[in-house]
């Protein structure tokens, strides 16, 4: 989780910038009233609800927070990616870089952001 990076990145912050964040929130919404939207709800979102609905059987909210579920199958291990808020995206690759990669480079910091993380771009 990120948590375990930046001490700063409280569930409560997190879950207020998903709720701030139109397309997490909506999402989120969905999620928590456990109903899948219809074709017809999704339709007039954005591109990027209808990408995170797209993924819809891999979210999940967990203590407030919407998560994807993702799996690595070369490593057989199930991770929990944060589904990052435009807002937090460039913290968020910056504390990868300097705290997970240890500043190793771009592959490096794709594979820690991708174990963590996950956002519509």
């Amino acid at each position: 989780m990120v948590g375990e990076l930046q001490p700063t990145w409280t569930r409560e912050r997190l879950a207020e910038l998903q709720k701030a964040h139109p397309d997490v929130a909506i999402i989120r919404e969905w999620l928590e009233a456990e109903v899948e939207p219809t074709r017809d709800r999704v339709m007039p979102c954005s591109t990027e609800v209808k990408a995170y609905v797209s993924q819809w059987k891999l979210l999940i909210v967990d203590d407030g927070v919407v998560h994807g579920k993702f799996e690595k199958p070369t490593l057989g291990v199930l991770f929990k990616q944060l589904v990052v808020p435009r807002s937090m995206r460039a913290e968020l690759l910056e504390l990868i870089h300097a705290v997970a990669a240890c500043h190793q480079g771009v592959r490096k910091t794709i594979n820690q952001v991708q174990r963590r993380a996950y956002w519509f771009s």
